[in-house]
């Protein structure tokens, strides 16, 4: 038997079953996670600003971030829909909430409809 090592493979054994498990993050699921990051921030900030669970908004964003920009483009439907936005729009005018996941810096505004 061969020992091959692979950093993306974990491997376990109990019983005498083995499982093993691909444990490397592809960029779309990087660009998920972050998704998963900014809408929990997302709500905070919503239910920090005293806006009630059914209340409409509009978020502002803004990032130089090519990993934030895919993330919006791939994922700012879904976003809207969860967080009951009108619009989720690149703006400058974004508010100055500063957020940051993994080094990537954004700052945006949320504001009742």
């Amino acid at each position: 038997m061969r020992n091959l090592t692979n950093p993306d493979l974990a491997i376990t054994e109990e019983a005498g079953y083995w499982s093993a498990f691909d444990t490397h993050i592809t960029e779309e699921l990087r660009i998920e996670g972050f998704m998963r990051d900014c809408m929990r921030k997302f709500q905070l900030i919503r239910k920090k600003s005293g806006l009630k669970i059914d209340d409409r908004i509009h978020l502002t964003w803004q990032s130089d971030s090519p990993t934030l920009i895919a993330m919006f483009d791939a994922w700012g439907d879904q976003m809207a829909a969860g967080l009951l936005a009108l619009s989720i729009k690149r703006s400058d005018d974004a508010q100055s909430i500063e957020f940051e996941i993994e080094g990537e810096k954004m700052t945006f505004g949320i504001v009742k409809a």
